[in-house]
């Protein structure tokens, strides 16, 4: 389950923008994770809580907001979200593509609390 080590990088990314911000609790931790990252979303929510147990993040809520696959066309120009691993076009059938959004893995914002 390489979803516990990704969660510990994550907790640690959380760890360092609190000491930039002089924060003592995380109330929220958001993500955004592409459906072509190779990360399960319920395995990542699984993970987090083992990953910050008795850390800054132990009584965070983690939200994991999925990114959905999304291609631009090179022929016809069209942005699509394909319904399988096989791009193609859906407007014009080409399979010179680009893949636009779905490989996101990232610390999307913190809800935290100061200090003071």
């Amino acid at each position: 389950m390489h979803e516990l080590s990704i969660a510990t990088a994550l907790v640690e990314q959380v760890e360092r923008a609190m000491q930039q911000e002089s924060a003592s609790r995380v109330t929220k931790v958001n993500v955004r994770v592409g459906t072509l990252s190779g990360v399960d979303k319920e395995a990542l929510e699984m993970a987090f809580p083992l990953a910050s147990e008795d850390g800054c993040c132990s009584t965070a809520d983690l939200v994991v907001e999925l990114v959905q696959a999304r291609i631009e066309c090179n022929a016809c120009g069209k942005a699509s979200e394909p319904e399988s691993l096989f791009f193609a076009c859906e407007y014009c059938g080409a399979v010179d593509v680009n893949v636009i959004s779905g490989r996101e893995l990232m610390l999307q914002s913190l809800e935290i609390q100061d200090n003071e």
